[in-house]
């Protein structure tokens, strides 16, 4: 209450990457060379505390830290730092607050161990148990499970192809491979749910209308974003 200027800064995109597509950009400009997948180990000092270089590894593959080739990066005036990921590094996170822990990762429970993480999917395990029993007994079981899974899975094939078509946007690749089939995919399930008797059961032509407007609001919103990250 009271401020007379904004007191904060917020990407076009809404999201950390934004800063990283202008850092990369103004990278290029300068003609600076960004080499991926470089691990940084540790940094390399004198006697006097002075950064003399880095020790990386080359070729590095995630998780892996001992992946890639160990390299020395001589620094010509000096190392700086610049890197992001701070939510998800819970270790580095713990040492600004240590009641950060891994407990806040996913539904609040601690995961590293793998009895942890069996804890997780019990519910999941006992759920489709219930159900494959339920269908055993029931002679149309099946058939109803079914229905409902082959939705479910188009369903999935909706959000991950909307998925890769922000990243590819967000790495500023041409994303029409996955574009054209995300709206089709989002066409199809939008009318089932709307016409579908498991579903909302609308009548065919009502049904397929709303199925369409959904597809074409979606897609005019994701040109809309597309048009505000390409500035």
């Amino acid at each position: 209450v009271g401020h007379s200027v904004p007191r904060h800064v917020y990407t076009i995109n809404g999201s950390g990457s934004e800063i990283v597509h202008k850092q990369l950009a103004y990278a290029k400009k300068l003609g600076i060379p960004v080499r991926l997948r470089v691990y940084v180990e540790r940094i390399i000092r004198d006697e006097d505390g002075r950064v003399k270089g880095l020790q990386v590894r080359e070729g590095y593959r995630f998780p892996n830290a001992q992946s890639g080739r160990v390299k020395f990066i001589k620094a010509s005036k000096a190392v700086i730092l610049c890197h992001g990921g701070f939510g998800a590094d819970v270790n580095y996170r713990m040492k600004h607050d240590p009641k950060l822990t891994d407990k806040f990762d996913f539904l609040h429970l601690p995961q590293r161990a793998i009895a942890k993480r069996l804890q997780v999917c019990l519910p999941l395990f006992a759920a489709a148990i219930v159900l494959l029993l339920w269908q055993i007994e029931d002679k149309d079981g099946f058939n109803i499970i079914w229905r409902y899974f082959g939705w479910a899975n188009q369903s999935l094939a909706v959000f991950v192809l909307w998925a890769a078509t922000v990243y590819f946007v967000e790495k500023g690749r041409s994303c029409l491979i996955t574009l054209l089939p995300a709206l089709f995919m989002t066409a199809v399930c939008s009318c089932y749910f709307f016409v579908s008797q498991q579903m909302l059961g609308l009548p065919l032509p009502i049904g397929y209308a709303l199925g369409f407007c959904l597809t074409a609001a979606i897609g005019v919103r994701f040109a809309f974003w597309k048009n505000v990250c390409a500035r």
